[in-house]
């Protein structure tokens, strides 16, 4: 039996934060989080099992788009889906083509964003099985 797949949620909204932690918990991922662009580095250091980061593109200081080629340099088999307030599609074509898998915009349909991470989860060829809750 597989481990279930690790997220990792970095936001620098503590309530979104918490609801999308909360959220994917319950689903039966891991799930890891970040309230910003450091903690996000250090938490890939210290869960090499990552397999999906939830970036927030709109955060102080180094935005989702400014981290994401650093994150695919250090973890390029990671699946990063950006999550932002803007629906703007220059902004979404302009994410993926720094690599992220995805665009999902906020206020976050969570039934859209579960959806998501699995297809991440099936192009990463990472089948794993949920925590049973």
């Amino acid at each position: 039996m597989k481990e279930p797949a690790r997220l990792l949620v970095v936001d620098d909204e503590e309530a979104i934060l918490h609801l999308l932690t909360e959220f994917l918990t319950g689903k039966g991922y891991l799930v890891t989080s970040a309230a910003n662009s450091v903690a996000c580095l250090w938490a890939l250091d210290e869960f090499p099992d990552i397999r999906v980061i939830l970036l927030d593109n709109n955060m102080p200081g180094v935005t989702g788009l400014d981290l994401l080629p650093q994150i695919k340099r250090l973890k390029p088999g990671i699946g990063v889906i950006i999550l932002t307030a803007l629906n703007d599609w220059e902004t979404s074509q302009e994410a993926l083509r720094l690599g992220a898998f995805d665009y999902v915009v906020k206020p976050v349909n969570l039934s859209l964003l579960e959806m998501v991470v699995s297809k991440c989860l099936r192009a990463l060829n990472y089948e794993s099985d949920r925590v049973p809750r």
